[in-house]
């Protein structure tokens, strides 16, 4: 009976330590699938982000709240949702979520996150048209990732962070310099694998094309936004198809090819409905006006002058906010500082008018002392005296 008994308790403990090995490998693959699931959703989100902006923001706000994500994630799925709001040119929330993205990535052992984050901002302050502080966190996402050369992602990274620079060049018509740092982010686009590299490799080349144009090249501007079209078709990117198209209307115009301009322009303009991007709305309606004032038809340069004029309106209007919102934040942290300085100043002087008030007591305690040995030493001498 005893041995049936003991055959029984070996039985059971066998069959409890083997489901629990089950249970728990059960545990750590529905882990592991979770984790997986989350990733193949920022990666679906990011093919969202320049055609249809809030199904990206919609995919890494569920990522981010959803049970379990980690830091990681959550930073992931912040820099998701702030480039699907920069790319609708509301650069408010995008700060707003960038900012956020970089305070959980200070508890995070992950350099390229980090680096992806700074240089995020920097192409964020760029679109502010805060230069100088745009290429400050450019250049210090570039030497943050010098030690991780051979890290995954980093030379994406680059290559965004050599695109933005050129952006920033152009503006400042330093043309030249401009398309040397195009020419070497998309050189690093080239050699890393991912499907998003295409849409930004057709947004270096249609930039490239707008240099061209700025320095009179108009053969080698036709080139790259022909080359952009390409890899915007390439990459069912809609938005940077249109803008392709837009820009190569641009030099039919300044070529006095109005018509082939038009056509241009109007198949763009079919396309960008799809989109929603008030900037490039913008620069359709602005090229078609002029291209019917080029062809002297009056009615259609008033009709598209007009729509081309509201919505300059409503971007200054969204860049006015965005920047109020950046200044604010400026002055926040500002304040911060002079409180901070202040706290320490006060603390110093609290320390020094303690101490002096020691050194002070300490000479009164002192004089007092001396001067009631001078009294008795007076005393016992005029006593020796008498």
């Amino acid at each position: 009976m005893k041995s049936i008994n003991i055959l029984k308790n070996i039985l059971l403990f066998t069959i409890l330590f083997f489901f629990g090995i089950y249970s728990t490998e059960g545990k750590e693959n529905k882990l592991f699938q979770n984790v997986k699931q989350k990733d193949s959703s920022l990666i679906n989100g990011s093919r969202f982000i320049y055609d249809d902006p809030e199904k990206a923001i919609e995919i890494g706000l569920d990522v981010f709240n959803s049970k379990n994500a980690s830091n990681k994630q959550k930073a992931k799925s912040l820099i998701l949702v702030a480039t699907a709001y920069s790319s609708k040119r509301d650069y408010q929330h995008a700060l707003f979520y960038l900012t956020k993205a970089n305070k959980i990535a200070k508890n995070i052992d992950d350099p390229v996150i980090k680096i992806n984050i700074i240089t995020k901002l920097g192409e964020l302050y760029h679109q502010l048209k805060v230069y100088d502080k745009a290429i400050r966190f450019l250049d210090k996402a570039e030497k943050m990732s010098v030690p991780y050369q051979n890290a995954d992602g980093i030379q994406y990274t680059l290559a965004d962070n050599y695109i933005i620079k050129g952006f920033i060049y152009k503006n400042q018509l330093n043309c030249e310099i401009a398309i040397s740092y195009f020419n070497k982010g998309i050189n690093k686009y080239i050699i890393v694998n991912g499907q998003e590299k295409i849409g930004n490799i057709s947004i270096a080349e249609y930039n490239k094309g707008n240099c061209y144009i700025l320095l009179l090249n108009y053969s080698e501007a036709i080139k790259s936004f022909r080359k952009s079209i390409e890899v915007a078709k390439e990459a069912n990117a809609n938005s940077l198809e249109a803008f392709a198209l837009k820009g190569l209307a641009e030099v039919y115009t300044l070529q006095g090819k109005y018509k082939e301009s038009i056509k241009l322009l109007t198949k763009a303009l079919n396309i960008s409905r799809k989109v929603g991007d008030l900037v490039l709305d913008q620069a359709i309606y602005k090229g078609l006006s002029d291209n019917y004032l080029g062809l002297n038809k009056w009615a259609l340069y008033k009709k598209y002058n007009k729509l081309y004029l509201n919505i300059q309106f409503q971007v200054k209007m969204s860049e006015r906010e965005s920047i109020s919102s950046s200044i604010s934040d400026l002055y926040i942290d500002a304040q911060k500082k002079i409180d901070l300085e202040k706290s320490k100043l006060n603390f110093f002087l609290l320390i020094t008018s303690l101490f002096s008030l020691i050194v002070l007591l300490f000479l009164f305690l002192t004089i007092k002392k001396n001067k009631k040995q001078t009294k008795f030493y007076k005393k016992t001498i005029e006593k020796l005296q008498k």
